[in-house]
């Protein structure tokens, strides 16, 4: 059986291959095998499936990181005792993704470097693509174009080594990472195609939680501009958390992307329920950054769409509930927030109140260069609406100026508009006039740059798919033809095979015939014999039953005169009685009782169908019923009986019944000399192959010296001599009362009464 378990380990393990993942299930499994199969090439490699399941969960924990430990540590024992690169290289592999949970990447890092080293030796594709994995997620700072580059280069090794692996969702998931890179490093085009690939790949072992590709995918669409397509994947994610139950912060990502896309094709009024199932999620997790930075979006929309009281509303809200003292109320995004709403509320109190607030930020410290030109733009826009003209040329030029040292394109036509806005107002046309020429100029450039690189991506796509479409057409062409010539090849081969088979069964059949006459004639001959014979043994086996069937009889017949006669005895002995006393009158009645323990042994065997043993259980149970009847009337001695239904042979039951009918005696006529009350217990179990025999009182007791061989006792003497019949073993015992233990084997096998 052990032999059995650890074949089916094994090939579980061969199945799975070594670094693919396992599921709750299949680790419960696991950790029952585990004690089973003992040290070797099947422990560790279970023992490091364990440590990569538990290491490999979602939301992390100590608890988890322990369970990884320890499984580890079991591996290490057993594979220091095994010369295998592929099992050390796992070892090590799983040690650094300790290391690197723990908090110690270098150490991680380091180890991973020794795994790489020892499983570039083996054949196992699958666990070295892990590997490279697992050592791109060390080089973290993706700001790093040198270490962007590594991260990619060995995220697409690994791709490359998994593609042959049986291990699908692993290859699904590097896909996945490398799509995420390429949408990093700005590679939007390749991107979607990655992750095109990682979505094939899940849907082909049905995989369903397909979300994050889904939202990856939407993010990629916007950045091309195909707002459209963008918004297909948005939906296609939010089905999926749908039908997977996913309520967790990935939905709250997920409905906030759906906004942000419909926000992009101009229609908030469809973002502003997405932003809203966002918020609710965000708030279900109490995570306050996703709050406010979903709130900052909302207001965005609320101002585009002119709802200053939902703004408002909104802020207070979050301020009062979702952060400590109002202090979201007081950060420059809200207030400018608060700024703007109140502006179009034509609240000139509110809005001054506000806009000092929000001029007081150009001053903090926390707040980024870069993000005060959104803080000049509305204190420009105040300025305006409130003809507070020279404070707003000033605050245009810090506006400007910043928008140059950044070159951003995008900030300077915002700046032309603006002072296109503020020359228009205070009657400089010739000044609104140049910018509004300059804003048009830029805008048009930035239009046709963006066109072109729009342009450029869909060249390189179409190219691309051309290639693509060409390479599919060569493939089935070829293919087409490789099923025709082998379609050919089958049915040639087909038709041989079938010619061969009917001439080899054709000879069959025919020396088969000729077997099968053979056969008929010699089985004719044999069974003549047989019937003979057989006509021979019935006629023995009647004769033989017959005889054993008038053994019997005679037996019953031996056992019925035998119980006569020891009645007759009995009878004798009772008449004589009646004219004797003192010690000859005691005499005669325990003989009396020691011929009944024999009569009772012999009437049961003849009133039985088994005729060669009998059922201890009724038997004792009745001789002690007859003892209490034979007691003086004056006598309240109590007998607990504890039988166990034990069918043993005549040499075995008349030993038994006269050590009872002795011990029984003994313990009435002398273990009790004052009171007249007590207690006899009368025990017999069986143990294995052994019976235990153990009469008990809880009388004087008796001295010690009974367990030697020359205690002067004539009852003892005869309990003594009747075990040496049973080839038992006997001890006295004398703490409370006198304990009688007598053990002897069985050699009988027990039955059930109701049986017998």
């Amino acid at each position: 059986m052990k032999k059995l378990v650890i074949f089916l380990v094994l090939f579980f393990l061969m199945q799975s291959g070594s670094g693919q993942a396992i599921l709750r299930y299949q680790a419960d499994s696991l950790i029952k095998l585990l004690p089973s199969l003992g040290t070797g090439t099947a422990a560790t490699e279970t023992s490091l499936m364990l440590a990569n399941f538990y290491l490999s969960k979602d939301n992390q924990s100590n608890a988890d990181r322990d369970s990884a430990a320890f499984y580890l540590s079991k591996a290490k024992l057993q594979s220091s005792y095994l010369h295998s690169p592929h099992t050390h290289g796992y070892t090590l592999l799983t040690e650094s993704r300790l290391k690197n949970a723990s908090g110690d990447p270098a150490a991680g890092k380091r180890l991973n470097a020794q795994a790489l080293q020892l499983l570039k030796k083996t054949t196992d594709k699958t666990l070295l693509g892990k590997a490279y994995y697992e050592l791109s997620r060390y080089y973290t700072n993706l700001d790093d174009s040198l270490q962007m580059a590594i991260r990619v280069s060995l995220v697409d090794t690994a791709v490359n080594l998994l593609r042959s692996s049986p291990d699908k969702i692993e290859l699904a998931k590097d896909l996945q990472m490398l799509g995420d890179l390429y949408k990093v490093q700005g590679n939007y085009s390749k991107s979607v195609k990655t992750l095109k690939l990682s979505l094939a790949v899940y849907k082909s072992i049905n995989y369903k939680s397909l979300q994050g590709v889904y939202i990856l995918m939407d993010e990629d669409n916007v950045f091309l501009s195909n707002y459209q397509e963008a918004l297909y994947f948005g939906l296609l994610a939010e089905k999926c958390c749908l039908e997977t139950k996913d309520n967790s912060m990935q939905l709250c990502q997920v409905e906030n992307i759906i906004a942000t896309t419909y926000c992009y094709l101009l229609q908030e009024d469809e973002a502003i329920p997405h932003y809203l199932k966002a918020l609710t999620v965000a708030k279900r997790f109490r995570d306050t950054a996703a709050i406010y930075l979903l709130t900052e979006d909302m207001c965005g929309v609320y101002l585009y769409k002119g709802k200053p009281r939902l703004l408002i509303n909104l802020l207070n809200e979050i301020s009062a509930k979702y952060s400590k003292n109002g202090a979201y109320a007081k950060t420059w995004t809200s207030k400018n927030s608060y700024l703007r709403a109140y502006m179009l509320l034509d609240d000139y109190k509110m809005s001054t109140i506000y806009y000092e607030s929000v001029k007081s930020e150009l001053n903090n410290p926390q707040v980024q260069e870069s993000r005060k030109t959104d803080i000049y733009m509305d204190l420009i826009l105040y300025d305006i609406k409130y003809h507070k003209y020279a404070q707003a040329y000033r605050y245009w030029n810090n506006y400007s100026a910043i928008a140059n040292i950044r070159h951003n394109d995008y900030e300077r036509t915002r700046s032309y508009q603006l002072r296109y806005r503020l020359d228009s107002c205070t009657n400089q046309f010739k000044s609104a006039f140049h910018y509004s020429v300059r804003f048009k100029e830029l805008t048009d450039s930035i239009f046709n740059e963006k066109k072109n690189h729009q342009l450029q991506e869909l060249k390189v796509a179409y190219e691309t798919r051309e290639k693509d479409v060409s390479i599919e057409l060569l493939n089935q062409t070829a293919k087409l033809r490789e099923a025709e010539l082998s379609r050919t090849r089958r049915t040639k081969n087909e038709s041989i095979v079938g010619i061969c088979i009917l001439l080899v069964v054709g000879g069959l059949f025919v020396r088969q015939y000729r077997i099968k006459q053979k056969a008929y004639q010699i089985i004719s001959d044999q069974n003549e014999v047989i019937i003979t014979k057989n006509e021979e043994i019935v006629y023995k086996n009647r004769a033989l039953e017959g005889l054993v069937q008038e053994k019997e009889y005679l037996l019953m017949e031996i056992h019925h005169r035998v119980k006569n006669n020891l009645h007759t005895v009995l009878s004798f002995l009772t008449l004589q009685s009646k004219y004797l006393t003192g010690e000859a009158l005691e005499a005669i009645k325990v003989s009396r009782q020691r011929i009944y323990a024999m009569s009772l042994i012999h009437q049961k065997l003849y009133l039985a169908e088994d005729v060669k043993t009998i059922d201890i259980q009724s038997y004792l149970h009745e001789f002690i019923a007859y003892f209490r009847e034979c007691l003086d009337p004056g006598n309240n001695i109590k007998f607990i009986l504890d039988i166990e239904a034990v069918r043993l042979p005549v040499t075995k039951a008349i030993p038994v019944g006269l050590i009872v009918n002795e011990a029984v005696t003994n313990s009435v006529k002398y273990a009790f000399p004052i009171r007249k009350d007590g207690v006899i217990s009368l025990t017999l179990q069986r143990k294995n192959d052994l019976i235990e025999l153990i009469i008990a009182d809880d009388g004087i007791g008796i001295s010690l010296d009974v367990n030697n061989t020359d205690f002067n006792s004539l009852g003892i003497k005869l309990i003594k001599g009747l075990c040496n019949d049973l080839d038992g073993q006997i001890i006295f015992e004398s703490a409370v009362g006198t304990k009688i233990m007598i053990l002897f084997k069985a050699e009988i096998q027990e039955q059930d009464i109701a049986t017998s």
